[in-house]
């Protein structure tokens, strides 16, 4: 049986999905935002730093939803690729300055998306232009699961650097 390649099927999926979700929203006008919208935000949070807001349109799509989906493609690019590495038996090496500098990164992204989540929850009645709890929970879901995933590993390379057995 042949491995299936995370990279590859996750960001076809996620990308297929947040588009369908973001065509049953329908364009962005204003409050209140689309649940469906709403949904996809919160699924691929992470991905909203690919947003681009007044490029206009292309192809008939707004320019924001297009780099949204083009960041959906690299953020379930690089969760795929995570999970095909640990597949893979680890090697040793001198050099853990990269996969230290990757951890801090989404430590960091982590932490600014839990402020993020908690921005959406600023105003008791959700009505802070057109945020519901939807997107709060499910960016505040990314956020702890970026902190604990990274914070461990950070923790586990302290623990047991590369290349030293002991």
């Amino acid at each position: 049986m042949r491995n299936v390649k995370l990279a590859v099927v996750l960001p076809l999926v996620q990308a297929i999905a947040a588009a369908a979700l973001l065509c049953m929203a329908g364009p962005l006008r204003g409050p209140p935002v689309a649940t469906a919208r709403l949904i996809c935000v919160g699924l691929n949070a992470p991905a909203l730093f690919f947003s681009f807001v007044g490029i206009g349109t292309v192809f008939g799509i707004d320019g924001s939803d297009l780099s949204f989906l083009v960041g959906v493609i690299v953020v379930w690019y690089l969760v795929g690729r995570t999970l095909d590495r640990r597949r893979v038996p680890r090697t040793t090496g001198d050099s853990a300055m990269v996969p230290t500098v990757g951890y801090c990164f989404l430590l960091a992204l982590g932490g600014l998306l839990f402020y993020v989540g908690l921005l959406n929850f600023q105003n008791p009645t959700f009505d802070n232009l057109g945020h519901r709890p939807e997107r709060g929970i499910l960016t505040l879901l990314w956020s702890c699961s970026l902190i604990f995933l990274s914070g461990r590993a950070l923790v586990r390379m302290i623990r047991h650097p590369l290349g030293k057995s002991g």
